[in-house]
């Protein structure tokens, strides 16, 4: 009697270097977006307002950016103003052009909740101080600086 048929074994095409090189991750291109990254927010002007500290984050990628600003109260009896957003963004010359696909924040009196309406498109004029420095413009006197504190 004959015993069962057993296929041959296969045996890989690739070489062992090849195999070895499958299992490291890829490079990971390099970004020329000098926005790429995220960003902290070392400073809030506004001329008409006292000085104050307040805290944020930008998050900018190849096509979105994601905002969250939280600047506490002068007065112990107020709640502190606060923005979160997400948006969509493009680059126009010196001017950064997004558009809302979903935000919140409170009201001047800070104690109405706002809702972005989605699609709200907002341009500001920005200048990059240096390649970690970023300012970006409300009005010709009131802006924000942000540092980029890690690269994507």
């Amino acid at each position: 009697m004959l015993p069962p048929y057993q296929p041959p074994v296969q045996q890989g095409t690739q070489d062992k270097e090849t195999k070895k090189g499958d299992q490291e991750p890829l490079p990971r291109p390099v970004s020329t977006n000098p926005f790429k990254g995220v960003w902290a927010i070392t400073r809030l002007v506004r001329p008409h307002a006292p000085p104050q500290r307040s805290s944020g984050y930008m998050v900018f990628t190849d096509a979105f950016t994601s905002m969250h600003l939280y600047l506490p109260a002068l007065s112990p009896q107020l709640p502190p103003r606060f923005q979160s957003s997400f948006r969509s963004y493009r680059v126009t010359g010196t001017n950064l052009v997004t558009s809302s696909l979903q935000g919140v924040r409170n009201a001047a009196n800070r104690r109405e909740m706002l809702i972005e309406p989605s699609g709200r498109v907002e341009r500001r004029r920005f200048a990059f101080l240096s390649q970690q420095l970023l300012r970006i413009y409300q009005t010709d006197q009131a802006f924000m600086e942000l540092k980029k504190i890690e690269q994507l």
